[in-house]
């Protein structure tokens, strides 16, 4: 109970009441990483599982992933299909294509975090050996986590069952999108930082690529044209691709000259090119 002003504390106590399973943890407000570290200070189990107050498991959803795991042995992390919905779970949809794939997933998550933070059951040391989740990050805590856990040598199993659901939220978007936009070239700026083979630096590079053109059309729905310079400027500056630079020093000529919304397109079609490619 991260530091909650509604009815949060009297629900939990009248369900402690029913069962001797359930430990009640109450802390100051500070935020969804730290708060998820205190959860994991605390869990007993070999697997830990995230379930943050605004989202849904499905029925036996627990069940399937613990099978899963448990009939393999070598997988750290099993990951199943996602739905979202925005006031009724029973009018859930998918969004888009995701990767559906086991084995170490590195390489595919730095194009994109495809697996929510309800969406998985990790093995509880590996989880508490990588340091758990970064508290300084405001938002993508749980893209940052799964790459530092991946590049540990974690493997990752996929189930092809949908059991769990995100809400999203309509309001405040603006707010949201900057918050969101700035944790992303945070954790960019971490992986630039990680100790990458130098005969994978352009690979790195290229996997990154998706990801910044994400950010930089995002800034441009912002508006935000200052943090666009610097965040190109930082981005060739850690760019060893030559097709890579040529791109962001193109969209770097574009932007001054054609309208928002044609880059904000010509930035779409290419993320989407940067996805798919292998």
């Amino acid at each position: 109970n991260d530091g909650s002003t509604d009815n949060t504390l009297n629900v939990l106590e009248n369900l402690k009441t029913s069962t001797d399973k359930l430990s009640i943890i109450t802390t100051e407000n500070q935020g969804l990483a730290a708060t998820r570290n205190t959860g994991l200070q605390y869990a007993h189990g070999i697997y830990v599982s995230f379930l943050d107050s605004d989202d849904l498991y499905l029925p036996n959803r627990l069940k399937i992933h613990i099978d899963y795991l448990l009939q393999r042995q070598n997988t750290t992390l099993s990951y199943s299909e996602t739905r979202y919905f925005y006031t009724n779970p029973e009018q859930s949809f998918k969004i888009g294509d995701r990767p559906q794939t086991t084995g170490n997933l590195f390489w595919k998550l730095l194009r994109g975090n495809f697996i929510p933070s309800n969406g998985f059951v990790v093995l509880t040391d590996a989880i508490r050996n990588i340091g758990g989740y970064d508290p300084m990050l405001r938002a993508h805590e749980d893209w940052d986590m799964l790459l530092r856990l991946s590049f540990s040598g974690a493997q990752f199993g996929y189930i092809p069952e949908v059991t769990n659901l995100v809400r999203i939220h309509r309001d405040n978007m603006t707010k949201q999108q900057r918050r969101m936009v700035k944790s992303e070239i945070e954790v960019v700026r971490k992986m630039w930082k990680m100790p990458i083979k130098q005969q994978e630096q352009n690979q790195l590079s290229n996997a990154l690529t998706k990801m910044n053109l994400h950010i930089i059309s995002e800034l441009l729905f912002l508006r935000d044209s200052s943090t666009i310079k610097l965040w190109i400027k930082a981005i060739l500056a850690h760019q060893p691709s030559l097709q890579s630079r040529f791109v962001f020093r193109i969209i770097r000529l574009l932007i001054p000259i054609l309208q928002w919304s044609i880059i904000l397109f010509l930035l779409k079609e290419l993320k989407n090119k940067a996805y798919n490619s292998k």
